[in-house]
């Protein structure tokens, strides 16, 4: 069998085994074979593959692992989601060399990441001649231009008018409790870490908040009451932990008992009621 055609029996396998199409070409000039091809497995894996079946020829072997838009977008979602995004210049370079050890990243997007990468590129869609085409690129820019990915989760703006990172946003499906309050009651640090990151303010700050808005409306007052469940098991394992630094530094269970106004024994059973629950569960579900 010759060279030629044990490169491309090899390519052809691959391509089967992963489920990707991938492509493979002779480079004269370069006296080197190139295997192509759109996200599917990271480059370490093919190229060990060919160390594995061809030995003989993989020093004339490269790959050219390429990425969809979708894929792209989905990182610098990523990369703004854990605080990375910030540290780079070119958002597009950051968000490609992230994707490098990660194979089939679209296969790993869930449902909520999908959805927000749809509409980044939705949004980034012009028509042409051609019909309506989206522009990773400019998707990116609007990714930077706004300072975050908050906005994917914000209602479409009408018109060309974007929503602020401070304006209060109507009930967006798919929003948490916890979301939905940090989008209407966000301020300040908060504010920005919605509005870059997506992040959720903490619990018992948004639920103050919407307590002491005189008219929270139906959807905000109804994620606060969702809250509620999360908020009295977060005191009540913060009421042990205080009790557990309470006898440690030599208080009684009569001291305990005294404190929360009950007797000696009723203080020790409440303890252990409270103890033995399971943890709360959480705000941002």
């Amino acid at each position: 069998m010759s060279r030629s055609t044990e490169i491309r029996s090899l390519v052809h396998r691959l391509s089967k085994i992963h489920g990707c199409a991938m492509e493979t070409d002779y480079y004269d000039h370069r006296k080197k074979w190139e295997i192509r091809w759109h996200d599917g497995p990271t480059s370490s894996l093919v190229l060990a593959a060919v160390a594995r079946q061809l030995p003989d020829h993989r020093e004339i072997i490269y790959a050219s692992r390429d990425f969809s838009e979708e894929a792209i977008v989905l990182s610098a979602i990523r990369l703004f989601a854990s605080g990375e995004a910030s540290q780079w210049r070119d958002l597009r370079y950051a968000a490609i060399r992230a994707l490098e050890d990660i194979g089939f990243p679209l296969r790993t997007a869930t449902d909520r990441e999908s959805a927000m990468v749809e509409r980044a590129l939705e949004e980034s869609a012009r028509d042409t001649r051609w019909g309506r085409e989206r522009d990773a690129d400019y998707a990116l820019k609007l990714l930077a231009d706004r300072r975050g990915i908050g906005w994917l989760l914000a209602p479409p703006a009408t018109g060309d008018r974007q929503p602020e990172a401070d304006t209060p946003l109507a009930a967006v499906p798919g929003l948490t409790p916890i979301e939905l309050l940090t989008s209407h009651y966000a301020r300040g640090d908060h504010a920005a870490a919605w509005r870059e990151r997506a992040a959720p303010m903490p619990a018992a700050e948004a639920f103050a908040a919407a307590l002491a808005d005189p008219e929270p409306g139906q959807d905000c007052a109804l994620a606060a009451l969702a809250l509620v469940e999360h908020l009295r098991a977060t005191l009540d394992d913060q009421e042990v932990a205080i009790i557990d630094r309470a006898r440690a530094a030599g208080a009684s269970w009569t001291d305990v008992g005294q404190v929360l106004r009950i007797a000696r024994q009723s203080a020790h059973k409440h303890y252990k009621t409270l103890a033995a629950r399971p943890a709360p569960p959480s705000a941002n579900s």
